[in-house]
């Protein structure tokens, strides 16, 4: 398999990676303010003409809702959007997306890396606070170490796909994502 297809196969799993994240985060947020009571019930206020009352949800009501894990919903965000790059670069074959997706897998190797040491020195240090949620972080400690994993093997495989890009674009034949070993898909 070529790098494009690498690439291709790498972004695919971290869209994934992010989706399963951000369901991991959806249930836990359930979780966590049905059973915490720290979010505070919905105040009514009345119309000019009270006829009617408009619901006002304090604290971000339903996007964002001060939970302890907020910053891994931003961060699967990120995931999706840069893996959304590296598959859009490379079926549209524009090297500036592919090189996109390869500066977010550099800093990516970092921040997740970071990310999962924080969430696992959490399950570790609050094991009382956090023995209801203790599945849902560990959960996301799994995944974010397998979206390091995917990251490092997407910075090796997104500087093989630039080149091979660049090639092909001086040569004049048209780079193809389903290119294998010589034979055209």
């Amino acid at each position: 398999m070529k790098s494009g297809g690498g690439v291709l196969l790498v972004s695919a799993l971290q869209l994934i990676v992010g989706l399963v994240i951000l369901f991991i985060y959806e249930g836990y947020k359930g979780h966590y303010l049905s059973h915490s009571g720290s979010s505070p019930p919905p105040s009514t206020v009345p119309t000019e003409n009270g006829d009617e009352t408009i619901t006002i949800y304090e604290r971000g009501g339903g996007l964002m809702a001060t939970t302890p894990m907020d910053g891994i919903f931003v961060y699967s965000m990120v995931i999706n959007v840069f893996a959304l790059c590296g598959l859009a670069g490379m079926l549209s074959q524009n090297k500036h997306l592919v090189l996109g997706f390869f500066a977010y897998n550099a800093v990516n190797l970092v921040v997740s890396f970071h990310v999962f040491v924080d969430v696992c020195t959490t399950i570790g240090v609050k094991p009382n606070a956090t023995k209801d949620s203790a599945p849902y972080a560990k959960g996301v400690a799994a995944f974010l170490f397998f979206n390091f994993c995917l990251s490092c093997v997407a910075c090796v495989f997104a500087v093989k796909a630039v080149d091979e890009i660049r090639e092909k674009n001086k040569s004049g034949e048209g780079y193809s994502v389903m290119h294998f070993g010589g034979v055209e898909v």
